[in-house]
């Protein structure tokens, strides 16, 4: 493996279809990773059946959780919240991530008991900061929602950091970036320099990193 070959030889990434997700496949494809692409219309039991089969007797060595949804056209306002826009977005955006997590867990702790790279990262966003995720008041809206099923993501990240840190599973949840995307067309940061930099962060990852909510960089930042 070239620079990153401290991710491990096996990487899961779900929401891999376009955007964020399908950069990480193209950059690790040159690394010779294996990979499997979660889609909505597979079931997570099928999907940790097919995992199964494709890894034989190894262990997960990466989980990237970056399945995600910002429906900024909802319509929703601070006047206006919908139910079921809300619904929705913690259903992707932090449900989802603590289901498939747990499903893909006996895997990971397979790795960490061979002494093999065992991480998880929850890919997160600025938003989800109580501190810092401010937004001009026409921002506002929609922004909400998904800030709120991040920061709610980021409690998950925390707490499973905490509890799985010294069975050898080091979790974190990182910030891309504003990365332009078809969900972020306004983003000042390339998918392809975003997944660089977290890549080279992914493999420096230490213990003491475990449950941290950190930019690309490596750089902690506040919950």
């Amino acid at each position: 493996m070239s620079s990153e070959a401290g991710l491990g030889k096996n990487v899961l990434i779900t929401g891999a279809s376009r955007g964020i997700g399908l950069t990480f496949i193209q950059h690790l494809e040159s690394q010779q990773c294996r990979r499997l692409d979660v889609q909505d219309d597979i079931s997570i039991k099928f999907a940790a059946e097919e995992v199964q089969k494709i890894l034989g007797d190894e262990p997960l060595n990466l989980l990237i959780n970056n399945a995600g949804i910002f429906e900024i056209d909802s319509g929703v306002t601070m006047e206006n919240p919908n139910r079921a826009t809300f619904l929705r977005h913690f259903d992707v955006n932090a449900v989802s991530y603590a289901i498939v997590t747990s499903v893909f867990l006996p895997l990971l702790l397979k790795a960490a008991s061979l002494n093999q790279r065992a991480l998880v990262v929850n890919i997160s966003s600025f938003m989800a900061s109580i501190e810092i995720g401010k937004l001009p008041p026409e921002d506002l809206g929609c922004s909400v929602v998904y800030g709120m099923s991040k920061a709610a993501q980021n409690r998950y990240t925390r707490v499973f950091g905490k509890k799985y840190v010294e069975e050898g599973i080091i979790a974190i949840a990182i910030n891309p970036g504003s990365v332009s995307t078809e969900m972020n067309p306004k983003g000042n940061v390339s998918a392809d320099d975003s997944i660089a930099d977290m890549l080279r962060t992914f493999a420096k990852l230490k213990k003491e990193d475990a449950a941290l909510f950190i930019d690309r960089f490596g750089k902690p930042m506040p919950f």
